[in-house]
């Protein structure tokens, strides 16, 4: 038990120390094995015992954020509400919670694979939403309309997280509500 809670232990190190390093670096590909393991101060053959290299720790990040959306949407899903608000609000929660995480992690263009499969999360559950029966008749342009909307979600927020928008989450989502509200 006591070495379960070690590599625990190590991999919160290493992870902090990343964290902290990119928020220093502002750029993912600045960041070294070596400066990790310097600060979570730790030795090389535990940072590799549990991450290949820096990029694992990214994948790693990532995955957790497609987690958290793919479970808040099956969540919503299986709650079979009306209002898409509660969702949409629910996202916001989760994204202020890890908002500085999620600004360092798009400092660099190792984004794309996470936010490429919130993307097809999103995809996957407009397509099933009813609501959406609104868009063409047309199975393969119902298809393109549906893409152009989580499309411009996805990376309307990708722009916020890179700081290219002038607006607060909370504004966003008011926007984003909004938007969604006229579609359907």
């Amino acid at each position: 038990m006591k070495e379960y809670r070690n590599a625990i232990r190590s991999k919160k190190m290493i992870r902090k120390a990343f964290a902290e390093l990119l928020s220093e670096k502002h750029d993912i590909d600045k960041v070294s094995v070596k400066e990790v393991v310097e600060r979570a101060d730790i030795s090389k053959s535990t940072f590799y015992c549990h991450y290949e290299d820096i990029y694992a720790v990214v994948e790693e990040f990532g995955g957790e954020i497609v987690d958290l959306v793919k479970n808040t949407i099956n969540d919503y899903s299986k709650a079979h509400k009306e209002e898409i608000a509660p969702y949409l609000k629910k996202i916001n929660t989760i994204l202020k919670e890890n908002e500085s995480l999620y600004r360092m992690l798009l400092s660099s263009d190792l984004y794309f694979s996470f936010v490429y499969k919130i993307k097809q999360i999103i995809i996957e559950n407009l397509s099933n939403d009813k609501r959406f029966d609104v868009l063409s008749k047309n199975k393969n342009n119902r298809e393109i309309q549906i893409d152009i909307i989580a499309s411009g979600i996805i990376y309307t927020y990708v722009d916020y997280f890179k700081g290219n928008l002038n607006v607060n989450l909370d504004d966003l989502l008011l926007i984003v509500e909004d938007y969604i509200m006229r579609l359907i």
